[in-house]
């Protein structure tokens, strides 16, 4: 079962935050600060052989705004390896279909539709 959990943290004027909690489950990937590149545009699909696959889109002032990274794990989302990291992919979702997986999305921020297909789990 995935799930979602969301963290909210109040801090009062002269307060500060003694720890933050570490998130639960796996972390897939981690952009740090300094890069200025955030990670959104999550998604997840299992394919018919069972194995999971995970993709997310790059954003903010250090991104090119038109880049997918695309991440599988053969062990139900106990580890994952990055699988591919795609140009002209952007807000994009994953789904399967006919035994096929794709991700649709747009090419940059605001761009053309686009739809990519692998039939061999996103390694092209």
């Amino acid at each position: 079962m995935l799930s979602l959990t969301l963290i909210s943290l109040a801090v009062t004027a002269g307060s500060a935050i003694a720890s933050v909690p570490k998130p639960p489950g796996v972390v897939i990937d981690h952009s740090p600060v300094s890069s200025r590149q955030y990670i959104g545009s999550p998604s997840i699909a299992v394919l018919p052989d069972g194995e999971y696959v995970a993709s997310h889109d790059l954003f903010g002032p250090g991104s090119t705004i038109d880049s997918t990274v695309v991440f599988a794990s053969k062990d139900k989302g106990k580890h994952w390896q990055r699988r591919a990291e795609l140009k002209g992919q952007w807000w994009s979702t994953l789904f399967v279909h006919h035994n096929a997986l794709y991700l649709f999305g747009v090419t940059k921020e605001y761009g053309a539709c686009v739809i990519r297909r692998s039939t061999d789990g996103g390694k092209t």
